[in-house]
């Protein structure tokens, strides 16, 4: 591709979106992404987080939305990022099909007194036309910083437009303050008022002076840090709200997915302002992202305590390879490991996994309880908590769930019903039908059977299995040499064999989220599971 600086398109058209933290910047694009459905806009997003939490909300509006996270773009360490998102994403886009317009939303911390220079240094001159810098301040916020946070003066003071947002939380006592201070550090801005960034034109009649041209940040220098959690299930929403209350002053914004007993909302909390909305995006995980002063990171470590799952795993054995050939676990605060084929005794499954249930929420530091476990033979059918929610995989087994799915499970048999499947934790116990099964069979009823009754176990082993033809291998990542193993036991048995990739994104889901309800029951205490004839497979119903 050729260098943006000789690009024979007109120079891309360029809108700098800037404001302190909770103004209500993203708020604002969303308007603006609404209001112009048929323009061809590209939108980059950057966050002081690491998560990214704004670029996935402004994804539900704009798919094509790009995202810098872990720092300021007026920052030497993540100019760079902000650079190459520029050289690999927009400008190929732009020479493909011309953009009307490039937004860019800068993090609450940033001071764009450094747009100039961040476009000048990397050669953009000619390539980008910044039309407009907007500066979005809320009320309360910006009554409480101007004077006495730099960065929130530097902000109005780079800026061609001031939109105060957010005038529906104050007087217009107070809406007037703010005008006078703005006023008086840039007296050349033009004024606007807002609600929800509505109103707010892309064409505005602007001149804009030479780019301010400081130099780029220091990362260390910035004066704000951020911590992000994965958020415990609240059992209801107003356990939630009453964290949120008692949240510090030292805590400057709040903002990500939580779960509560109504289902999934969208969080956003400032110093004047709390959103609290339900959303219908279920694929993104569940995540908090708390932003401070970087002089009170011991108070924001403190905040987030009570908002930190801290799960417990109860899990079939069968599992045990899954699990540790993982690369990334979850603190988990305890492993409950339960012997594979408890499914041949459902009644027995479920008086285990219910004991395990109550000895864990008697432990306070314990915040939800995953279960690494389907229906089984109904053995999970009746499961309740008194304090934890429970999180469980709507699968009828285990080989559903190595599959990835339901659908692929059915998929499967139904090309081939005679079709038996084989994994890395069958596999190790010898127990799956082949050379070593009658082994294992007398082995395991010898303290409580004669010989006779055995041999007659090990006829009525073989003749359950006459009608299965094929041998189907699940190759995991922890699958090792299993393949080569299920192959001697199709030889051994006259079946075919064949082998399938294992879909663990299941199993990530279920220890990392999210939980979409097609996948996963969310067990909230006072309920519990039963059994369903639909492809819900466990449904919830009062205890």
């Amino acid at each position: 591709m050729p260098h943006p600086s000789s690009n024979p398109r007109p120079p891309l058209p360029v809108i700098l979106i800037t404001g302190f933290l909770g103004s209500g910047k993203t708020t604002l694009l969303q308007a603006l992404a609404e209001a112009q459905p048929t323009r061809r806009m590209m939108f980059l997003v950057n966050d002081l987080s690491n998560d990214g939490v704004d670029a996935d909300r402004m994804r539900r509006v704009r798919p094509d939305t790009h995202a810098v996270v872990g720092g300021s773009i007026f920052c030497e360490c993540k100019a760079a990022d902000f650079l190459r998102m520029l050289t690999e994403d927009v400008m190929p886009a732009h020479q493909a099909n011309p953009l009307d317009l490039l937004i860019v939303e800068t993090s609450g911390i940033a001071d764009p007194m450094a747009i100039g220079t961040l476009i000048a240094q990397a050669g953009f001159g000619e390539a980008l036309s910044v039309r407009n810098i907007i500066t979005v301040i809320a009320p309360a916020p910006f009554l409480r910083s101007v004077g006495r946070l730099p960065v929130v003066d530097a902000q109005i003071q780079a800026a061609d437009t001031v939109v105060l947002n957010k005038t529906d939380t104050a007087t217009e006592a107070v809406l007037q303050e703010c005008e006078a201070n703005v006023i008086a550090r840039n007296p050349s801005a033009y004024l606007l008022r807002s609600q929800f960034g509505q109103g707010v034109p892309l064409d505005l009649e602007t001149r804009l002076p030479p780019l301010p041209s400081q130099p780029l940040g220091k990362c260390s220098a910035l004066a704000y840090s951020s911590l992000q959690v994965r958020p415990r299930l609240f059992t209801n929403k107003a356990v939630l709200e009453a964290r949120l209350t008692a949240l510090p002053e030292s805590i400057l914004r709040v903002k990500g997915k939580v779960w509560t007993a109504e289902g999934p909302m969208d969080l956003d909390v400032t110093p004047d302002t709390r959103t609290l909305v339900p959303t219908t995006e279920e694929n993104t995980p569940y995540s908090l992202v708390f932003i401070g002063d970087k002089a009170s990171v011991a108070e924001l470590k403190k905040a987030t305590e009570g908002f930190c799952m801290r799960p417990a795993l109860i899990a079939c054995d069968v599992f045990r390879e899954e699990l540790e050939a993982l690369h990334s676990l979850p603190e988990l605060a305890e492993t409950v490991w339960l012997p594979m084929g408890l499914h041949d005794r459902p009644a027995e499954l479920k008086t285990k996994v219910q004991a395990e249930i109550d000895r864990l929420e008697a432990n306070p530091g314990i915040t939800e309880i995953l279960m690494l476990y389907g229906l089984c033979g109904n053995g999970t059918a009746g499961l309740y908590s008194t304090r934890c929610p429970l999180i469980i995989p709507r699968a009828h087994d285990c080989i559903a769930f190595l599959l990835g799915s339901n659908a692929r499970h059915r998929e499967i048999q139904s090309a081939c019903v005679g079709t038996y499947f084989y994994a890395p934790g069958w596999i190790r116990e010898r127990r799956v039908p082949g050379p070593d099964r009658e082994a294992w069979i007398r082995k395991e009823y010898a303290e409580r059977f004669d010989e006779e009754m055995i041999d007659e176990l090990v006829e009525a082993d073989t003749e359950a299995f006459a009608h299965y033809e094929k041998a189907l291998f699940i190759q995991t990542p922890a699958a090792a040499d299993g393949a080569s193993y299920c192959q001697r036991c199709a030889a051994h048995l006259g079946w075919d064999f064949e082998s399938t990739e294992a879909d663990t994104g299941w199993l990530h889901r279920l220890l990392h989220g999210p939980y979409p309800d097609h996948e996963f029951v969310v067990l909230q205490p006072g309920n519990r599971t039963e059994p369903s004839a639909d492809e819900q497979i466990l449904r919830v119903v009062p205890l």
